[in-house]
């Protein structure tokens, strides 16, 4: 080689030491910072710089030299700090607190941070216990506050039944959950403890904005709703108690409560419902739509609460004397149409018990009932108490004694006091008893008096209803009831 050369040659072999330098540095880095797990990436949860890799392998956390949390992953890498471990195809997981379970899951894809003690899973995670069997789209676990949390919708079983919500968080250490948007569907204990088969009762569905509950013991509804196909019920809080050891079951409602059932409608402030004993409690501005009898069935549909009517609003507006053979009169003398007719009823608070052969219920707080009839035409009554026997069906309006409480009055201005009044609320049948009973009201011309020969009385000499005891029309008498009362008509002469 020539001395002009060499100069040349020496430049070539320094770029060519030059390029194998940069191709060596080059491949190191490849190899450290390249990413193993790369076809299996779907997220960037697991996208760390690998300081350890593992296929089909168990991994263990620990706090304190207690484990934490245990999971078998297809695919495993360790960040280099040994902090973040990431993993595919997660199954048998298992989450433990103070030594015991806590949770099982399976995962597509997550990762551990053994500082801060935090699951992440970012591509689907199926959380088991003994009472929930739930699928998260994703969710974070903090174990250091013993929280799992998804922000996406959930769904699965909880606690019996079938559960869809918007977000979900659990604390695992106490057991309390807190939901938005739910749906729960499921038989609720007092179904499940029933003597009869279980496919005779139905399963009961809630729905609400918001729910929280610790176990299965409590659980709280915000702006909820109930219902079994049957019955339905509503409210702005809804709050479901079943006593630990008894599992007796009660349902407490509370502002804005609605009720609706195929017989009835109600509105009120509160109700309980003692669901294991079958007895309900109705508080506060309580309004009943009592549905005439070809209008049964279950319909969810706007309460109007009813105003309460004070007697003498009533007397100030009532009509003059009727026309003769009045058809009102006829309709309203009538006791075949009382279950023709819707009723609203008004008390402060009624309780009823609802068990099978044993309905019966309590009306206190000055209750009061009106019925609509058409034309404008309508009945009240008043009383301090009412009581309901639904097996005899048997109605009692009961005031206090020698103080005619009770009083009952229509349209066509009869009106009537008593001390106690029973009326039957079953259909076709025609009956009532009475105490201290005192009344006014119009008479029809066609109207004969016992006791007068058959002769008609002389009609009034001015619009204002005679007054005096009541006279019946009867066809048998008991020594304390009527039995198969007809009409009522009023005079001057003794019943």
């Amino acid at each position: 080689m020539s001395p002009s050369t060499k100069p040349i040659t020496k430049a070539l072999y320094l770029v060519a030491g030059a390029l194998v330098v940069w191709a060596g540095v080059i491949g190191v880095k490849r190899v450290l910072t390249g990413d193993p797990l790369a076809q299996y990436k779907t997220d960037e949860v697991i996208r760390q710089d690998a300081g350890i890799e593992a296929d089909n392998v168990t991994v263990r956390n620990y706090e304190k030299g207690k484990l934490v949390n245990q999971v078998v992953l297809d695919k495993m890498q360790i960040s280099r700090d040994r902090m973040v471990t990431t993993g595919i195809n997660a199954r048998q997981g298992k989450v433990f607190r103070d030594g015991q379970p806590a949770f099982d899951y399976t995962a597509g894809e997550l990762s551990w941070n053994d500082a801060t003690k935090f699951l992440t899973v970012t591509k689907g995670i199926q959380v088991t216990t003994k009472n929930m069997n739930l699928k998260l789209p994703e969710a974070t676990y903090d174990h250091l506050k013993g929280l799992l949390k998804s922000a996406k919708p959930v769904e699965g079983k909880f606690y019996g039944g079938d559960l869809k919500v918007a977000k979900f968080t659990y604390n695992v250490t106490k057991k309390k959950y807190w939901v938005t948007s739910v749906q729960w569907t499921g038989m609720l204990t007092a179904e499940m403890q029933e003597q009869a088969p279980l496919p005779a009762a139905k399963p009961w569905k809630f729905r609400a904005e918001n729910m929280e509950g610790e176990s299965e013991n409590r659980m709280v509804y915000t702006k909820g709703e109930a219902t079994n196909g049957e019955v339905f019920i509503s409210a702005d809080r809804l709050e479901r108690v079943i006593e630990p050891t008894t599992k007796v079951e009660t349902l407490f409602a509370t502002g804005n409560v609605k009720y609706y059932s195929p017989e009835a409608n109600l509105l009120c402030d509160k109700a309980t419902i003692f669901r294991t004993e079958r007895r309900a409690i109705a508080e506060g501005r309580v309004t009943m739509l009592i549905k005439p009898e070809q209008d049964t069935g279950l319909k969810v549909e706007p309460i109007q609460p009813m105003r309460p009517i004070v007697p003498e609003e009533i007397a100030k507006n009532r009509p003059g004397a009727p026309p003769t053979t009045n058809p009102k009169n006829d309709e309203l003398r009538s006791t075949d149409n009382k279950r023709k007719y819707p009723v609203r009823v008004l008390a402060q608070r009624i309780e009823y018990w609802y068990a099978k052969g044993a309905k019966r219920a309590t009306i206190t707080g000055n209750p009061q009932a009106r019925q609509e009839l058409p034309d404008g035409a309508w009945r009240m009554v008043w009383a301090p108490r009412g009581e309901w026997d639904g097996e005899s069906n048997w109605l009692r309006l009961i005031g206090a004694a020698k103080k005619q409480e009770v009083r009952m009055a229509q349209s066509n201005g009869d009106t009537l006091w008593a001390d106690q009044l029973g009326i039957s609320t079953e259909r076709d049948v025609e009956r009532f008893t009475a105490a201290n009973v005192r009344g006014e009201g119009f008479m029809d011309e066609e109207e004969d008096l016992p006791g007068t020969g058959g002769t008609k009385p002389k009609p009034p000499a001015s619009d204002k209803p005679l007054s005096g005891p009541i006279t019946f029309f009867w066809r048998a008498h008991e020594q304390s009831s009527i039995a198969n009362h007809q009409r009522y008509a009023l005079a001057q002469a003794d019943a």
